[in-house]
């Protein structure tokens, strides 16, 4: 096998995998198959990727800095698969099989994430991805999943969970089907009580809708008692698209195509609902798989660009985050 083709940082982190273990830049290229200069160019091309140094060099070969040891600990046991799949493959194309199997909400997974996932697959070909969309966070948590994004913070067993994002949520109705709505005057939260309303997942559970006023951060909380229960924010809004009914706590990300065309409007525009938590977690007993710190800055940083998300409490470096210990 001669994993020169393979492009980006799988190669770069097996190469520097190999030559931890080796000790040793030449005895790693040539249990690798490749050229000494090689292997040294991939090294120095993983450092400048990662920012930091990760080899130190002398006369009796080569030896992890703090930062490599820790890499090489959360890189090994994914490699080392890698390795195993391709025993006896001399085809540089298998290295493009290595998968990696994610889960997402339903609905944010495949309105905001899923697209997110594929831009990251297009700049990453040594990687075949599998997408999952369960209903909530209450599927087993694994089967064979690398990551799984969920609504809030998961408590059922030992893992380790980084929040991603906060969907920002609004109240919208079709104006056109609900005009005393959106008749010129402001409307009041209690006005919502006059409507018939339906109810997204926190509702359903709870009964209370909590709304929290732009100008100065003032919660409201107001007891109400959806007479269409749904626990999906598309199907909610789908709903409201085609009924004169009010979908509350919608994340704006989701209705901002409808809301552009004219066909929903926010129904309170100086208040939102509470935020939507999207977290990444990972398994507690095995190590992170390669591509996930790098996928999660990609699809951070593109939430963040769309301006429909906050990032507050969201970890400046997921490589970083997922070294320490399990939650």
């Amino acid at each position: 096998m001669t994993p020169e083709n393979p492009s980006g940082s799988l190669r770069e982190k097996a190469v520097f995998v190999k030559t931890v273990e080796r000790g040793s830049l030449v005895k790693a290229a040539r249990e690798l198959g490749m050229e000494d200069a090689s292997v040294a160019k991939a090294i120095k091309n993983l450092e400048a990727r990662e920012g930091r140094k990760l080899l130190l060099r002398g006369p009796r070969g080569t030896r992890p800095t703090a930062d490599g040891w820790k890499a090489f600990n959360l890189w090994r046991g994914p490699i080392a698969e890698l390795m195993s799949t391709l025993q006896g493959k001399d085809d540089a194309s298998a290295w493009r099989r290595w998968e990696l199997n994610l889960a997402f909400p339903t609905t944010s997974g495949a309105a905001a994430l899923t697209p997110l996932v594929a831009e990251y697959a297009l700049a990453h070909p040594e990687y075949d991805i599998s997408i999952e969309l369960t209903h909530g966070s209450f599927h087993p948590l694994w089967n064979g999943v690398d990551l799984r994004i969920v609504h809030g913070v998961y408590t059922l067993e030992p893992c380790r969970q980084a929040q991603i994002a906060s969907l920002r949520r609004i109240v919208v109705a079709n104006p056109k089907l609900l005009p005393a709505l959106f008749a010129g005057k402001e409307v009041e939260p209690e006005e919502l009580l006059n409507q018939m309303l339906v109810g997204d997942r926190d509702m359903v559970q709870s009964g209370v809708l909590r709304l929290i006023r732009n100008s100065d951060g003032f919660e409201k909380r107001l007891q109400v008692e959806p007479r269409l229960k749904v626990r999906n924010h598309l199907a909610a809004m789908m709903s409201a698209l085609a009924n004169p009914v009010v979908a509350v706590s919608v994340p704006e990300l989701l209705a901002k195509r409808w809301i552009d065309a004219g066909d929903l409007a926010p129904v309170l525009p100086g208040w939102r609902s509470r935020p939507l938590p999207l977290r990444a977690v990972i398994p507690a007993d095995r190590p992170v798989h390669p591509a996930i710190p790098g996928l999660l800055e990609h699809m951070v940083g593109r939430l963040r660009e769309s301006g429909d998300a906050d990032d507050a409490g969201i970890p400046r470096s997921f490589a970083k985050f997922f070294e320490e210990e399990p939650q």
